[in-house]
């Protein structure tokens, strides 16, 4: 069972504060014509992990909000952005012992991404995992599982 207090401490950073913050800075966005809003998601926005409910649920929440801003921002000149890292050498996943990408790594990755501007920025793997939790979830779970 998680504790209440992490619940609402994990909606709050993960998706209440970033809606937030959006949404006190879209005004000073709208006047650069070139702005862009970046939000990181996840995979488990994409299918979540059983012993990560509810940060799965925030970071499909994540996802859902990006693409509806996209949507709602789309005659406006800011851009918006997501960004998906595979599971990243971090603090948060310091105890994990599966492969992590190291954060140079990463940003190396994105940044040609971003210059581009695609909408979804991400490296292959992820690409890979999120194709399979869209046509075969079943796979998606049990690769999650040995993780």
């Amino acid at each position: 069972m998680i504790p209440l207090e992490k619940i609402s401490q994990e909606i709050n950073i993960n998706i209440t504060g970033q809606i937030i913050l959006t949404h006190l800075l879209i005004p000073l966005l709208s006047n650069n014509s070139n702005a862009f809003i970046i939000n990181t998601s996840s995979g488990l926005g994409a299918f979540p992990k059983p012993d990560g409910v509810v940060y799965s649920a925030t970071k499909a929440a994540m996802r859902n909000f990006t693409v509806a801003l996209r949507y709602a921002l789309q005659k406006n000149s800011i851009g918006v952005l997501e960004v998906i890292p595979p599971v990243t050498d971090t603090g948060m996943t310091a105890g994990r012992t599966e492969n992590k990408m190291s954060a140079e790594e990463l940003v190396e990755r994105i940044i040609p991404q971003l210059r581009k501007e695609r909408k979804v920025i991400t490296v292959p793997i992820m690409r890979i995992f999120l194709w399979i939790a869209f046509l075969f979830p079943s796979l998606a779970n049990k690769i999650l599982s040995k993780s």
